[in-house]
């Protein structure tokens, strides 16, 4: 459910424009969870930069420097949210 949780962060940030968010989604549905993290990447585009992003497979890979990626680029968010 990593797609839903960052367009939760996201909305928590006060945006003009929410995005929508599909509470059913599970790991289950993995098409929905990553399109969930597409709409993230673009709505977050307008707030940090384009470089700072990770992309949806260091989301969903086996390495964990994805994931390490993954961390602080939502902390980033979480600041700009300050």
């Amino acid at each position: 459910m990593l797609g839903p949780s960052l367009c939760c962060i996201y909305n928590a940030l006060g945006p003009a424009k929410r995005l929508d968010i599909n509470e059913d989604c599970t790991l289950a549905d993995l098409k929905e969870c990553k399109k969930a993290v597409y709409h993230f990447l673009v709505a977050i585009k307008e707030i940090l930069p384009a470089d700072k992003l990770f992309s949806i497979s260091d989301l969903y890979n086996n390495n964990t420097n994805g994931i390490v990626k993954v961390i602080s680029f939502s902390d980033m968010v979480l600041m700009a949210g300050r």
